[in-house]
């Protein structure tokens, strides 16, 4: 059985880190690769408004080179009555000719005792096993509802038939607007709304702002239901139109009061049926499910497989995306075990951003 090597040389990053980051990169995956775009790195790990690190929020080992990278995307994890903090562990890569050693397991528990809870949205199993073998909880896949808007296009992409119906068209409620600012009225529609989802990242205005509205690469729609002037749900939408084989849109935060979810469905599926072939949503539990089967959607099957990924267009690649955690001893609640308490999307950590 191979030693683990005992590692001192972890370090938080520092502005003399860059360029050996972009070399990490180029090496871990490619020149062109996301992380080697300033404006995305610098947003992701530096601009987030939770940031407390002197510098950027990632962890790397190196002693003449970068060996090991993990990046960490810290928010508020709103868990019942109270908020915890946490991290989103993303970016985590191991150059090939260092793994074995332990150098992974190091990072992930580095900074334990600064959060309460560390989680992985879409992991690796390597990273997977590493959770687990430190009492991580393991929740599986998301679910992927989908819902068909362009039938034919559709059946020409995947050269199949489909059985299922599309979605007809109907005008877009007067009272789904996309908005750019976000008025101090939304703290009130948070405060009423949180209960429904027990568990799950705090919305505050603040990390709404950063992570969709004022996102420097991505154009999200935030698109805001009001009911007489009062906000009762919002939607984010990311539009995949950048292509001529298949149009998507994704809904990546979907936040509404109960008695409105089927209408802010349908004013969702209206938005987007004049320019995309399917619309998408990921999440976990059965938050919103029944409304989302009645309105139309349904689960991604292994009888037909949409593509997940757009830039290009890659039906090949998994469109699953897994959700693990680990408590880091601070946390009484055995009710966070349980997968229909949380509520988490793919605008979560890093799985919606350009390829």
């Amino acid at each position: 059985m191979e030693k683990k090597e005992s590692n001192k040389n972890i370090i938080r990053v520092s502005k003399k880190n860059e360029p050996e980051l972009n070399v990490f990169y180029s090496n871990a995956y490619s020149e062109n690769h996301i992380l080697n775009n300033k404006i995305h790195h610098d947003w992701q790990f530096l601009e987030n408004p939770y940031n407390d690190f002197p510098h950027k929020s990632i962890l790397i080992i190196k002693d003449n080179q970068i060996k090991s990278h993990l990046g960490i995307q810290q928010v508020k994890i709103k868990i019942f009555n109270y908020e915890i903090k946490a991290a989103w562990h993303m970016s985590f890569f191991t150059l090939e000719e260092h793994r074995g050693k332990g150098f992974g397991e190091e990072l992930i528990l580095q900074e334990k005792n600064r959060f309460d809870i560390t989680l992985v949205l879409n992991g690796s199993e390597g990273t997977k096993v590493i959770y687990e073998k430190n009492d991580g909880m393991y929740f599986g896949d998301l679910n992927r509802y989908i819902a068909i808007l362009n039938k034919k296009r559709i059946e020409q992409f995947l050269e199949q038939e489909i059985l299922l119906d599309e979605i007809n068209d109907e005008e877009v409620d007067e009272e789904f607007t996309r908005e750019v600012l976000l008025d101090e009225t939304y703290e009130n529609f948070w405060n009423e709304v949180k209960n429904r989802y027990p568990i799950t990242v705090k919305r505050e205005r603040e990390y709404l702002l950063w992570r969709f509205i004022e996102h420097p690469l991505i154009n999200y729609h935030f698109m805001v239901l009001r009911e007489k002037e009062k906000i009762v749900g919002y939607a984010v939408i990311h539009f995949e139109t950048n292509n001529n084989e298949i149009k998507a849109a994704r809904i990546v935060d979907l936040i509404v009061l109960e008695e409105f979810e089927e209408k802010i469905l349908n004013s969702i599926v209206n938005y987007c049926k004049p320019f995309v072939d399917f619309v998408d949503y990921y999440s976990t539990g059965s938050f919103h499910k029944e409304n989302l089967l009645k309105t139309r959607f349904f689960i991604e099957n292994r009888k037909i497989k949409f593509p997940s990924v757009f830039q290009p267009v890659d039906n090949s690649r998994s469109s699953k995306i897994n959700f693990f955690f680990r408590l880091n001893g601070k946390i009484d609640e055995k009710d966070v075990f349980d997968l229909e308490n949380w509520y988490i999307v793919k605008g979560d950590s890093d799985q919606d951003r350009i390829n």
